[in-house]
């Protein structure tokens, strides 16, 4: 008896009614709200440039070595 439960439970889940929902949502997301948080990066930048130098440096020997492998060919 307790076999024909478990049947009954997955004949409730193939409902993809749920998935329309989300559609309407799309509309109301307009672009005028990427104008505000538009002034929040300009403080990020800076602590950007203080590591970028600092790893630039080390990789630029690695990417001499690549070369020389094609010339042997």
């Amino acid at each position: 008896m307790a076999d024909v439960q478990l049947d009954a439970v997955p004949v409730a889940i193939p409902e993809p009614a749920i998935i329309t929902e989300p559609t309407a949502i799309l509309e109301s997301s307009e672009p005028t709200t990427i104008e505000e948080p538009a002034s929040v990066p300009e403080a990020i930048p800076e602590p950007i440039a203080v590591s970028a130098p600092v790893a630039i440096p080390e990789p630029i020997t690695i990417t001499e070595p690549t070369i020389s492998p094609p010339a042997s060919l």
